[in-house]
Parts: C-alpha cells; structure tokens; sequence
C-alpha cells in the first residue's frame, strides 16, 4: 500500500495520481514461489532453489527505488513453515532438507546443517512441504521439525542454540 495509507493499494490506474507500487515477478524467474517471509529489513522471496530479497522503504518511487538482492540462485525451500525470522537472520530448510541462516548483506548463506548430516541424509524429500521451524526465544532454542523415513509430518527434531546457532543435538519425539 501507499506508504502512510493502508487503506491505499499498490496500483492506481486512472485518474491524476497514477503510480505502482508493484513488480512483476521479483527476481525474473519462472519457477513458482514456495515461501515469503517479510523481516524490518526486507522482504524474502523463496523458489525451490533460489533466494532473493527485496528492499526499501515503500512510496511512489519503490518500483525503482527498491532494490533486489539475490541471496542465492542454487538455495532456495520447498518449506513455506520452516521459514523463520531469528536475531541473526532468516531460517530456512533447503530443497535438500539443509538448514541454512540468510542475512541481507552477507556474502554466502551459513550453512547450519554440517554437523547434523547424518540425521538429515535420509528426510524423505517428499515430506519437506510440511516441515516447520519454531523459535523460543524464552527457552532459546531454535527447533527444526522434519519427518523420518515413511513419515510425511515432523517426527524429528534438530535443536539449534537461539544466540549462535549452534547445533545441540536431536530430540525426537
């Protein structure tokens, strides 16, 4: 919407004050969108193997004003509940079932799934649709649902330490 009115939308057409606050496909790719998450410092836009933000603050000049960052064009999410906003960044489960943390201005995605291969070798890849990610802060832990082999829904859960991430273990239950 028009910044300072929500009650106004993306594009006006007709009359004196024309504009569009709109894009056409953020990115150019034609695979479909498989997650959104909007954060203070931008918007992320998911693929199944591709990440970009886009940033700026909304107003009549946003379609050229607002910049697009690609985040990544080999990692993207087949996991629309597994993206999740954390002090550091943003969480995803990757098309491989890989935890990844994107940051706006890093230089690569951090890879959070090094040590927790072995667990993540056999996640049915059909499953991933349905895995979720859940933050505590309170408990300061982040928890990564997945499903074990002839399960669709999490069955297993990778615990991560909420200030750095790290990795503590599995807790499956």
């Amino acid at each position: 919407s028009e910044e300072g009115d929500a009650t106004i939308g993306y594009d006006l057409t007709f009359g004196p004050d024309t504009y569009t606050n709109a894009w056409d496909n953020p990115g150019g790719y034609a695979d479909p969108l498989t997650a959104v998450r909007g954060t203070n410092d931008g918007l992320y836009l998911f693929r199944e193997r591709i990440s970009v933000a886009i940033l700026g603050a909304m107003g009549p000049d946003f379609q050229t004003a607002g910049t697009r960052a690609n985040l990544s064009a080999e990692i993207g999410t087949l996991s629309p509940f597994a993206v999740i906003e954390v002090t550091m960044g943003v969480i995803i489960i990757d098309a491989d079932a890989q935890p990844w943390l994107m940051k706006i201005g890093a230089l690569a995605p951090m890879p959070l799934w090094k040590d927790c291969q072995i667990i993540l070798q056999d996640v049915p890849r059909l499953s991933l649709p349905n895995a979720i990610t859940i933050y505590s802060e309170s408990d300061g832990v982040v928890l990564i649902g997945l499903a074990a082999v002839g399960f669709l829904n999490p069955s297993k859960w990778l615990t991560f330490h909420a200030d750095d991430l790290q990795y503590n273990g599995p807790w499956t239950g």
